[in-house]
């Protein structure tokens, strides 16, 4: 088995576990430290940044909700944005690459950027898929279409070590996810889940829960939480939800990380950063 060639999938997962949506219930992850820097462009490289970000992820990890709501049943089976993702993280731990791939794609359909990028990794890799640096670029242009700094800074990185004609290939692939994965068509998707779930249990189109207890089962034992808290608008309301995700990924690496000089394609070709078709 070959060794890792550098951090960067650890970084990322890293990034996984530090927020909030995956804080329940899920062992630490300490990030590598950062790779010596290289001679590349200005002598600096993406890739410390990237393991810088990991590291950050760590030091700002907030819990301002209760982590037994985001991993009780009620909320997953309402969210399989997250649910998926927490499996993926779980495949990737115990070394099931494979299942984490398929997993993390599940994930992907509904809008889950972090998944998006960590599809984008494992095929950057090799990991529980076959090598495809084109395509992982092409999976990582969608996963940075919020402008998260974490995402866009790996999409600068792939552009930098992929070759003239790797770059000639990626710009080609990006049709189809868009299509599938992108925003767009992938957020109604989960709003709908949401939507369906939270009619479900409260039997309410405005979605009141009254008097609702929910039971969580914990390392120990079981937990009853307030429904109000488990239904609470920020995780179920679209624009909520979608602002409760983008708090801290938007926020990660602001004014810190520098993407840097990002080095010129071939004429004819679009850069890093290409707008979706």
């Amino acid at each position: 088995m070959r060794p890792d060639r550098h951090p960067r999938l650890h970084a990322l997962a890293a990034l996984l576990i530090a927020l909030p949506a995956l804080a329940a219930a899920t062992p630490a992850v300490h990030p590598v430290d950062p790779p010596a820097r290289e001679s590349l462009g200005d002598a600096r490289t993406l890739a410390a940044d990237a393991a810088e970000l990991g590291a950050e992820a760590v030091r700002k990890q907030t819990r301002e909700e209760d982590p037994w709501v985001i991993a009780s049943s009620v909320f997953l089976d309402g969210h399989p944005d997250i649910r998926y993702r927490r499996y993926g993280m779980a495949a990737m731990r115990a070394g099931a690459h494979s299942d984490a791939f398929r997993h993390f794609q599940r994930a992907a359909r509904f809008a889950d950027k972090p998944s998006q990028g960590m599809v984008a990794e494992m095929l950057w890799e090799g990991k529980g898929v076959a090598q495809d640096r084109p395509m992982a670029y092409a999976w990582m242009e969608v996963a940075a279409e919020r402008d998260y700094p974490a995402f866009a800074l790996f999409r600068e990185l792939y552009w930098q070590e992929m070759t003239a004609e790797e770059r000639a290939r990626a710009i080609t692939l990006n049709k189809p996810l868009w299509a599938e994965y992108g925003d767009e068509v992938a957020k109604p998707r989960l709003e709908d889940r949401m939507r369906i779930a939270r009619r479900n249990v409260t039997g309410s189109r405005v979605g009141f829960v009254g008097n609702v207890s929910i039971e969580v089962s914990t390392p120990n034992g079981s937990r009853s939480i307030d429904g109000a808290l488990v239904y609470d608008d920020r995780y179920w309301e679209p624009r909520q939800y979608w602002a409760w995700q983008d708090e801290d990924w938007k926020r990660l690496g602001e004014g810190k990380v520098e993407v840097g000089p990002v080095g010129t394609a071939a004429a004819g070709a679009e850069g890093a950063g290409s707008p979706r078709p």
